[in-house]
């Protein structure tokens, strides 16, 4: 009984008794509420899922006829886009991977992709889903489509009339600023075009300069400093020859000395006569002797040069005077001669009629000639020995006043002289051309320039209030927010000092090309025997030139003196070709703004040339 009547522990036997009920009807409400809240998600789901599938409608149905009707699958329209966004990203030459990431990010924003996992609160999961069709509810059904369509127009078409002439009045109004808007918009294309048309005839300057000989050979300019350092000796080899043996030697390396000629004179002669003739050898002695004289004084000295010795004699007709007084001497003595030899006097006779005649009789020589004989083989051997001795001179110095061997090495040396010069001029040209235009580029693409210029006319255009609803100005501006920057203006600058430095140097070595000279003249004009005689002629004086030293000993001497500082040469430094920032050939480190020219246009015309190639293969065939 005392076990029965304890009271400890009741509290928790009432509460085991009160609690378990409780949390059985608590479970009950709590499920309850998840399958009325259930209910509600599908609800909301369901309807959420019918708006977006509606917001897919097809546009020109609603325009045009007022109807919600969709003609198209919404999966296969992102997966379109989604195709179209990574091909698009591609083509601006990112790779494949990174471009995946941008489709990522796009088709995120457009809601394909979830961004973080989602919590199902309620646990649910789908036992059974299904959708009903009501029957014939759709487009297909004639009935519905003529009703929505008949709905329509009845107020379609008196509220189209009135915006249609409520549009009429507003164009008016934004007429002149639509014209404008699409001026703004040509002019920004044209600059645009004008842009690429500048890129395209830089291109070609360049181009030419790609093609130029000095960027062909690794050695070219090694080539030319080790050729420059032999101008020096080259020039001056040649100028001494020019000197000693060319200069006005042609016409005057001959032998004017002749044999003497016999006359054989036949007729009779008389005392009057044989004085006469005694007369004219004198008379012609003494003009020989005169001449003769001179002969004398045109010294030939021990160590001779036998060329100027001639040449100089000739020149001044020392020897052709001195020749044709001995002619004249010779014919004056074989008259002479004849006469004595053939003297006649005239003697009267009778003849068998009692007439008195006269008649011519020989007598014998009155007058003796050893005298002149011994004059005239003095004279004759002087005359022979001369003769001997310019004819051999005459024959030894024909080859040394030919001209024709250092004509051949001055336009050899020219033509390596002006070919180098000529490659760095049209190096140097192409470039300066290709800047020209390369900097009118420069001037529209950098910021502030005339692009810059006419995308901001274009662009307030657009935000003008006359224009505030018009369809014309959106899409403008929406053009406007997609252009990008197709040329950056600090890879055109950072070309354009390349360039710049390239011509630069180039202008420099051609300065001192131009330092070359030989006699006061520049080796660029010195193409030929001429030329040389007639810089040469210019800088010592035909006097002085005309008037050497006959004893070569003095004329080597004078000769050395002339040629010792008449060669001048300029410091072809070529070391920058391969420094940083004017490397000449632009290949070697291809800045970004060439590759894109090379891409936009050599490789255009590759193709095209390639193309035409093919064309006329197959005209051929």
């Amino acid at each position: 009984m005392r076990f029965f009547n304890k009271t400890k522990g009741a509290i928790s036997i009432f509460l085991v008794i009160i609690m378990v009920p409780m949390l059985t009807l608590s479970g009950l409400f709590v499920d309850a509420g998840r399958v009325k809240l259930s209910r509600s998600v599908m609800d909301s789901a369901g309807d959420l899922a019918m708006n977006t599938a509606l917001t897919n409608y097809d546009i020109k149905l609603k325009e045009l006829y007022g109807l919600f009707a969709t003609a198209q699958d919404k999966e296969d329209l992102f997966a379109k886009l989604e195709d179209y966004y990574r091909s698009c990203i591609i083509s601006a030459g990112i790779d494949g991977v990174e471009a995946d990431s941008y489709v990522s990010y796009i088709m995120k924003t457009l809601g394909m992709i979830s961004e973080e996992e989602t919590s199902d609160v309620l646990n649910m999961h789908l036992v059974d889903f299904a959708i009903s069709e009501v029957e014939n509810a759709n487009m297909a059904n004639a009935t519905i489509l003529k009703n929505g369509i008949v709905n329509f127009m009845k107020y379609r078409g008196p509220i189209n009339m009135g915006l249609s002439f409520l549009s009429s009045l507003q164009s008016f109004t934004s007429l002149s600023k639509s014209t404008e808007l699409v001026e703004k918009r040509q002019e920004y294309y044209e600059v645009q075009q004008s842009v690429l048309e500048n890129c395209r005839k830089a291109w070609n300057h360049i181009r030419n300069y790609n093609k130029n000989d000095m960027l062909k050979s690794e050695t070219y300019f090694d080539d030319f400093k080790n050729e420059a350092k032999q101008f020096k000796e080259k020039y001056t080899n040649i100028g001494r020859k020019v000197i000693k043996d060319l200069y006005d030697t042609q016409k005057h390396a001959g032998n004017p000395l002749k044999p003497l000629k016999d006359y054989g004179f036949k007729y009779t002669s008389d005392a009057a006569t044989i004085q006469k003739k005694i007369n004219d050898f004198n008379t012609a002695l003494n003009r020989l002797n005169t001449k003769e004289d001179k002969v004398k004084k045109h010294v030939y000295p021990d160590g001779a040069y036998d060329l100027q010795y001639l040449v100089q004699g000739n020149r001044e007709d020392i020897f052709k005077d001195y020749y044709y007084a001995m002619e004249r001497f010779n014919e004056a003595y074989q008259d002479l001669l004849y006469a004595i030899n053939n003297e006649v006097d005239k003697v009267e006779y009778i003849d068998e009629f009692d007439n008195v005649k006269t008649k011519e009789e020989k007598v014998g020589p009155r007058h003796s000639t050893t005298e002149y004989e011994k004059i005239f083989k003095e004279k004759e051997k002087f005359y022979n020995e001369l003769n001997k001795k310019l004819s051999r001179i005459a024959n030894d110095i024909a080859d040394k006043v030919n001209p024709d061997e250092t004509n051949a090495k001055i336009v050899e040396l020219y033509n390596k002289f002006i070919k180098f010069q000529r490659d760095l001029t049209d190096a140097k040209n192409n470039l300066d051309n290709a800047l020209k235009y390369l900097n009118k580029v420069y001037n529209a693409v950098k910021p502030g320039g005339s692009l810059d210029e006419k995308k901001n006319e274009w662009e307030a255009t657009t935000k003008a209030d006359e224009l505030a609803n018009s369809s014309l100005a959106k899409q403008d501006a929406a053009e406007i927010k997609g252009l990008s920057s197709f040329i950056k203006a600090e890879e055109v600058k950072k070309f354009i000092d390349r360039l710049n430095n390239i011509s630069t140097n180039l202008g420099n070595m051609l300065s001192e090309l131009d330092k070359f000279t030989f006699f006061g003249a520049k080796l660029s004009e010195l193409d030929k025997y001429e030329t040389l005689k007639q810089a040469i002629e210019r800088k010592l004086g035909r006097k002085q030139l005309v008037s050497v030293p006959i004893k070569e000993t003095e004329l080597d001497s004078k000769i050395n003196t002339w040629v010792q500082d008449c060669f001048t040469e300029g410091n072809v430094n070529a070391d920058w070709i391969n420094a940083p920032g004017s490397k000449i050939k632009l290949i070697d480190d291809k800045l970004n703004f060439y590759v894109f020219l090379y891409t936009k246009f050599n490789l255009a015309d590759e193709d095209v040339t390639s193309s035409e190639d093919n064309a006329k293969k197959l005209d051929k065939k």
